[in-house]
């Protein structure tokens, strides 16, 4: 678990990890190291989150970054995007379900019938939800879902990368099944990883 002193620090941190679990305490109080002692339980038992602690009182700046007017916060983080803010009656249990609702998200699960859905252009392959691709740059990730895009209706491929901070991506579905050409050689962008 990170103590983060200023705002520079903060910002850093923001945008290098992908899951933040942000507490934001009043100050150095008797409660802290029992608070930080239950968020180091969680970030382990959440691996994908990081769990960052500041003082509102040494980090005054927080207020107009993340309009945190009052501590104890939980804010959750999803690629620098707030997702989840819990007051000051919040309870170590609902920051549990909360991070238990999004680690399911992450870890979609699907039956047989469900692993695969066709493209709608016939000559594309299709995709396996639930199973692992490797881009032709080497890198695994795991495809979570074909979602669609509110507008305009696209499909999107969900997927979270195998690897670093296991960041989760969505890419346009035709891009991620289609070919492309390295070095003279036509070669899928994201091939199936047969067996995984």
């Amino acid at each position: 678990m990170e103590h983060i002193k200023n705002i520079e620090q903060l910002d850093t941190i923001i945008s290098t990890k992908t899951n933040i679990l942000l507490y934001v305490a009043e100050s150095k109080c008797s409660t802290s190291r029992a608070l930080d002692e239950k968020l180091a339980i969680l970030e382990t038992r959440f691996p994908m989150w990081t769990a960052v602690r500041v003082e509102l009182t040494e980090l005054p700046s927080l207020a107009s970054k993340f309009m945190v007017l009052a501590a104890p916060t939980l804010l959750l983080l999803v690629n620098s995007k707030e997702v989840y803010r819990g007051n000051r009656y919040l309870r170590m249990g609902d920051i549990e379900d909360q991070l238990t609702k999004w680690q399911q998200a992450s870890e979609l699960k699907l039956d047989d019938k469900a692993n695969s859905i066709s493209h709608v252009d016939e000559d594309n392959p299709t995709l396996a939800v639930g199973k692992k691709y490797r881009h032709y740059k080497g890198n695994e990730y795991l495809v979570l879902h074909v979602a669609k895009h509110t507008e305009t209706l696209e499909e999107l491929v969900v997927y979270q990368a195998l690897y670093g901070e296991r960041g989760i991506w969505a890419r346009p579905l035709s891009m991620f099944t289609e070919k492309i050409t390295v070095d003279g050689k036509e070669v899928d962008r994201f091939k199936l990883n047969e067996g995984c």
